[in-house]
């Protein structure tokens, strides 16, 4: 047996085993290891793999998710209350029962994991059709999320995106990801509450058979703050801080955000303010802003005058009493402080973070500087990414640009071109006509040596189809997202002979990588 031995306030022992005990009764398996984390009076189970959004290519973005809901599907129905969620980094799989329950719960997933070639198209399909309900827009549509604008369609940028691939994605596909992702080696048990410290679940997972290259967010794309419309409603501010800042400045800006824009303005109802664990050293802060479409354009630049004048001035006295409240609260809270050092150390194990005392986190947390806060908060605000809700009643574009003191993105993937540079790109290509334009203005298409050429009356675009980090083909629309997050979206029947300008896309991008184009049948 494993043990990381992960005591709260009550002992100072840190110690763990990073690699998994193969297992000589069954070869190809080998045990997980695991934490204890006492405090709370309620036992809880859970099961974590490094595996996230940030791990994913982006034509199968999403299928960590779907391998989630599959994995609860084939361990088998229960009363338990339980839970599975997936974000930047992790998996985690959870069931709050008494200890028999917890580790059969473990088993029967452990089982599914190792069986994970039972699963059947129809299972794929019913959960697709799931995940859909939980969040049609990015499940139907290329939405970039903040992370895009800043990364690219990669790694971290797709915390928060659409995912319009996930529909293709086969049987095949996710049993392939179980299998690289789900092992031993990649995986950590936690178990939270009243156990004993000799509890042994004994569970076995399959050994890693390949080493697993994870996704760098290193080559951001972003040079300077942006706004952009979104499909998905309000206003998001969104900053990277230094991820030892991200406690401190998340209560601060939750007591700031919410008391200038809902409590003094009542453009919104709600404010959230969250943040993502990015990597050892850097997190993503998010404020959401509840805000119609009546309210986003005022709400988006009250919100950016806020953020610049907390940049100069610094956060108010009640912000800065937030943070500290909310850090000593924390701290009297055994529970809280043991779940935060399980989370810890599980970081340690599978994503090799530095080892981290809760404690000591909260206690600095509560002491930082006034000054240290504004300048971390003034220094985050050169990767500012605003989107609103591209529905807004923003009047002029210029107007509102100006107000904001940003630049809107409308993220297009698009280089322009003259008419005359057009022609001449076209000459010797084939050239596909608009179906409802008079023919002396109307719309024209070409493919040229991986280019994508698009004419509209006297303006015209290139698209340079190498940079495709994925083509979603349906038999109504062909979806093209570039590497840096940004979409065109044409529809066969907006040409002559539409159906045959896409073919002709699809097959450049296929010469330059296949895997790229996703087929959606029927859809």
């Amino acid at each position: 047996m494993l043990l990381a031995h992960n005591w709260g306030r009550d002992g100072a022992e840190r110690r763990w085993h990073a690699d998994p005990v193969q297992s000589v009764a069954t070869p190809g398996l080998a045990t997980v290891p695991v934490v204890f984390s006492p405090g709370s009076d309620v036992s809880e189970v859970s099961l974590v793999f490094g595996v996230g959004h940030r791990d994913e290519p982006p034509y199968l973005a999403g299928i960590t998710h779907l391998a989630e809901h599959l994995l609860i599907r084939l361990a088998g129905a229960d009363a338990l209350l339980k839970d599975g969620t997936t974000d930047v980094t992790t998996v985690t799989f959870s069931a709050w029962a008494d200890q028999e329950g917890g580790v059969d719960f473990l088993s029967r997933l452990a089982e599914a994991i190792r069986r994970i070639d039972e699963l059947d198209d129809r299972q794929v399909a019913l959960e697709l059709s799931i995940i859909e309900s939980e969040d049609s827009v990015r499940f139907n549509e290329s939405v970039p999320s903040a992370s895009t604008l800043r990364f690219g369609l990669g790694g971290v940028g797709l915390v928060g995106a659409g995912t319009p691939a996930l529909a293709s994605v086969s049987r095949a596909e996710v049993i392939a990801w179980v299998r690289r992702w789900f092992t031993a080696d990649n995986a950590a048990i936690v178990l939270s509450g009243p156990w004993p410290v000799d509890t042994d679940p004994g569970l076995l997972l399959p050994v890693g058979e390949a080493p697993r290259a994870r996704a760098s967010h290193a080559l951001a794309t972003l040079s300077s703050p942006v706004a952009a419309p979104t499909p998905l409603g309000g206003v998001v501010l969104s900053v990277t801080v230094p991820a030892v800042m991200e406690a401190a400045l998340r209560s601060a800006l939750s007591h700031e955000f919410f008391v200038a824009l809902r409590h003094d303005r009542g453009l919104c109802y709600v404010v959230e303010v969250s943040g993502n664990r990015l990597d050892a050293a850097t997190s993503e802060l998010v404020i959401e802003i509840g805000a119609g479409p009546a309210a986003a354009r005022e709400a988006a630049v009250e919100a950016v005058t806020l953020a610049r004048r907390i940049a100069r001035e610094g956060f108010s006295e009640l912000s800065r009493a937030r943070v500290t409240s909310a850090a000593a609260l924390t701290m009297v809270d055994r529970g809280a402080v043991a779940a935060m050092q399980a989370a810890n150390t599980v970081a340690a194990l599978l994503l090799a973070y530095p080892v981290e005392d809760a404690q000591e986190e909260l206690r600095t947390s509560s002491v930082i500087p006034a000054e240290a806060l504004r300048e971390a908060w003034s220094a985050s605000l050169d990767s500012l990414v605003l989107l609103f809700d591209e529905n807004a009643d923003i009047d002029d574009a210029a107007s509102f640009s100006a107000d904001l003191g940003l630049p809107i993105d409308d993220r297009a993937p698009l280089e322009t071109l003259t008419p005359r540079e057009f022609a001449r790109l076209a000459r010797r290509a084939t050239v596909w006509r608009g179906r409802f334009r008079p023919a002396s203005i109307g719309d024209r298409a070409a493919v040229v040596d991986g280019m994508l050429l698009v004419r509209s009356g006297r303006l015209a675009w290139s698209i340079d189809l190498s940079r495709t980090a994925v083509a979603v083909v349906s038999p109504t629309l062909l979806v093209l997202a570039s590497d840096d997050g940004r979409r065109f979206n044409t529809p066969p029947s907006e040409f002559r002979r539409g159906q045959s300008l896409i073919d002709a896309i699809v097959a450049e991008v296929e010469v330059i990588a296949p895997e790229r184009v996703r087929r959606i049948a029927g859809a």
